[in-house]
């Protein structure tokens, strides 16, 4: 019998890609997209009625707030979606029996560790988001055992606004850009997370895994950039290298916040492949 799944936030760039990618499976899985409308994950009484009703095998959340900068402006709004709604769903998981597979970022580290992070490692968020993210991962591992969190990080694709298509636009109209080039971490194709989140769900992996396309030991966003010129067929040199301190955010960013791979490598090495290969694949599609 086919696992019915749940797909919450189905609307959003992951979402989408986790939909079409279940919908490629359909004898495999029954897929249940729920938009905002559908099921809003801040409302505790309707998780658990919807939830309930549907009785799905696995829920797939890929619900978020994932403003950065908006989080330091909305600390109440980040905290409902990210932190209480993922306890709703936890909640309901317990009284259902249902599998979870939850999403969080490489944003709940300080970025002060020189080398990758290990899904061990201890996490100290510079950031409402990550504290809001960080909020999320304690309420489904203090609540709830039957739970998969893939922690992920920078991530790009259709769907949704994204670093790799906002720089691929700004080379295209000709303009000039300023990069940061002391903030290091991992590009990922939204495609690559959904197809690993999905393998995993079906195996039932439990605990956390870290999952990014392979950039080593990191890779600046102006190297990203740079790479984006390339492939497109610009010219790299319209863009700039500056430091972070040049530029006005609101929210602090970690400088380093690289996460290890060691562990889905030996789960699933061939769902790992080099971020050059991934945004080429990518960008050489649209």
């Amino acid at each position: 019998m086919a696992d019915k799944i749940v797909v919450t936030g189905c609307q959003g760039m992951l979402g989408q890609a986790v939909v079409s990618l279940l919908s490629l499976t359909s004898t495999e899985h029954e897929v249940v997209p729920l938009t905002r409308e559908d099921l809003d994950i801040t409302d505790d009484k309707q998780v658990m009625k919807v939830l309930g009703k549907i009785k799905p095998q696995v829920v797939i959340n890929c619900a978020a707030y994932t403003d950065v900068d908006g989080a330091e402006d909305e600390k109440h709004v980040a905290l409902a979606v990210n932190a209480r709604g993922v306890r709703n769903i936890a909640m309901a998981a317990v009284e259902h029996r249902i599998f979870v597979c939850h999403f969080s970022t490489d944003y709940i580290f300080d970025g002060k560790k020189k080398e990758p992070y290990r899904e061990w490692d201890e996490h100290w968020p510079l950031n409402y988001y990550g504290m809001s993210k960080q909020g999320g991962e304690e309420m489904l591992a203090s609540i709830w055992d039957g739970y998969l969190l893939i922690r992920t990080s920078w991530l790009y694709g259709p769907g949704g606004k994204n670093f790799v298509d906002t720089v691929r636009g700004k080379l295209e109209a000709g303009e000039k850009l300023k990069v940061v080039d002391d903030q290091f971490g991992a590009p990922t194709y939204v495609g690559d997370l959904a197809a690993t989140a999905i393998v995993l769900a079906d195996l039932r992996a439990r605990g956390r895994y870290h999952y990014t396309n392979d950039a080593g030991n990191g890779v600046s966003w102006y190297e990203v950039a740079r790479e984006i010129a390339v492939i497109t067929g610009h010219d790299p040199e319209q863009i700039t290298p500056i430091k972070t301190a040049d530029i006005e955010q609101k929210a602090e960013r970690p400088a380093h916040s690289v996460l290890g791979l060691q562990k889905i490598k030996e789960v699933l090495p061939s769902m790992v492949r080099s971020w050059k290969d991934a945004l080429r694949s990518y960008l050489e599609k649209k």
